[in-house]
């Protein structure tokens, strides 16, 4: 049978699969539904005209290895999972047993970020060497608010406060493209919010940036045909800056992620860990009861010191 035939109806929201998988136990979230979705869209624009009966594990690591090196273990593991999904599909719609090949797992290279010099801070963030301020605007905030990468795409107008110097950060775009409107530590029934605050020059920055391209409250702040940016165009640019600028990787692990770690890297020089755990959000269990949700004159004097630690980032 070949594998776009399997392929129809898997993971599709109040589909036939989705409803069998319910009835064995395993409840799938509107998110890991779309990655689901979206990997098996590219399995079938690869290999959906092969027969699933033919199809050797070899092939498809090689294929990983050959077309996707650039990703990550965690996006080759993922793959490999979705994968293994069409060998169930393929019992349940033939009733015949097939056997599922041994597929390897890809090691873990979640190597710690790196972080950034006050030199390569330089270089990376020279507006000269960028090609549209959009890019360059895009990453100068995640390293000087200490954002994460899904946090910055879903940034909107709304959510600068410049009146008070402060960022409300309070959601990030899902996997799917979507939007929420809490942030990662948060969820639909109980959704959070953290602040932190802007340091003088970026805001400037943002309100010329805002002004000349007429953004509305309700906008997002960095769209790219229309939408906000997409995680692989943000690491398309990151890498394509990074070799402009001519800065020395060397064996040193530098990727977006590393701005957001050379933020909390710094402002342990001025706040303390508590403090700082609240600037960058991490969830941990003494924190996820942290946020309840409180009013954001409380949460300035939850922070408080904060603001001229933030003026020091690239000093």
């Amino acid at each position: 049978m070949k594998i776009k035939e399997l392929a129809v109806d898997m993971f599709a929201t109040d589909g036939e699969h989705v409803k069998r998988l319910e009835m064995l136990g395993k409840k799938l979230s509107e998110k890991t539904l779309a990655q689901k979705r979206k990997f098996l869209t590219y399995i079938v624009a690869h290999f959906g005209e092969d027969e699933l009966e033919s199809v050797s594990s070899s092939k498809i690591v090689k294929h990983l290895f050959l077309f996707q090196k650039s990703k990550s273990s965690s996006w080759k593991n993922h793959f490999i999972d979705t994968f293994k999904a069409l060998y169930e599909e393929y019992v349940w719609k033939t009733d015949e047993e097939i056997l599922l090949p041994k597929f390897p797992r890809f090691s873990d290279d979640s190597k710690k970020a790196d972080v950034f010099s006050t030199e390569e801070l330089g270089k990376f963030f020279d507006a000269r060497r960028w090609p549209a301020d959009s890019g360059f605007l895009f990453f100068y905030v995640i390293v000087s608010c200490g954002l994460r990468l899904g946090e910055a795409r879903g940034l909107k107008v709304r959510q600068f406060d410049f009146k008070n110097h402060i960022l409300i950060v309070d959601g990030f775009i899902r996997f799917d493209g979507s939007r929420t409107t809490f942030n990662k530590a948060g969820s639909l029934r109980n959704k959070k919010t953290r602040i932190v605050f802007i340091p003088s020059a970026v805001g400037k920055r943002l309100m010329d940036y805002f002004a000349e391209n007429k953004l509305s409250d309700d906008d997002f702040v960095f769209v790219r045909y229309g939408k906000p940016f997409s995680a692989e165009f943000c690491d398309r640019l990151f890498k394509r800056m990074l070799k402009k600028t001519s800065i020395d990787v060397g064996e040193r692990k530098l990727t977006p992620h590393s701005l957001r770690y050379t933020y909390v890297t710094r402002m342990r020089r001025y706040v303390n860990g508590d403090v700082a755990r609240i600037l960058v959000g991490h969830a941990s269990q003494a924190m996820t009861d942290y946020y309840t949700k409180p009013m954001i004159e409380d949460m300035i004097k939850q922070i408080d010191g904060s603001r001229e630690a933030a003026e020091k980032l690239f000093l």
